[in-house]
């Protein structure tokens, strides 16, 4: 959360699970209304169907405030880290969830290392060349289909 609240320019975050708590969620959508690009990196195709209408469910209101969202598709995305205006790289077992941040004996390392920063900046970049965003239209195209399954799983996301 103070990664998040701290930062002024960037944030990229990579997870393959995103299902924020509401206060992740609202430190997201004021980082963005401050000016702060934020980018969020997601699995196209998800090993947990639920967990995946999960973050669906938030995506619009992503969108609305100005936070880029990515679709990773090129194969299964398992990476885990954040990047804070280039200069803090957040890596480790945690993801964007409930379970994560509330139940599981995650671990995760906050590091200002320039070479760490940079290789995972540098995996951002060639995984967003293997990765699409999500318009509102792709949004409205899904939403009738999408729709049941986000609710039940947003209902859900505590214990997914």
């Amino acid at each position: 959360m103070k990664t998040i609240n701290q930062s002024v320019g960037t944030i990229r975050i990579a997870t393959p699970y995103f299902v924020p708590d509401s206060k992740t969620l609202k430190a997201l959508l004021q980082a963005a209304k401050k000016g702060v690009r934020v980018d969020l990196m997601v699995p196209k195709y998800n090993d947990h169907a639920l967990l995946k209408y999960a973050a669906f469910w938030y995506y619009q209101k992503l969108l609305n405030a100005g936070i880029y969202v990515y679709e990773y598709s090129a194969r299964m995305m398992h990476s885990k880290y954040i990047l804070s205006d280039q200069n803090l790289a957040v890596i480790g077992s945690a993801n964007m969830d409930y379970r994560s941040f509330f139940s599981n004996y995650e671990i995760m390392l906050f590091s200002e290392n320039e070479f760490l920063v940079k290789q995972l900046s540098d995996d951002f970049e060639l995984s967003l060349t293997h990765s699409e965003p999500v318009k509102s239209q792709d949004i409205k195209n899904k939403s009738l289909s999408h729709f049941l399954p986000s609710l039940v799983a947003f209902f859900l996301r505590r214990w997914l």
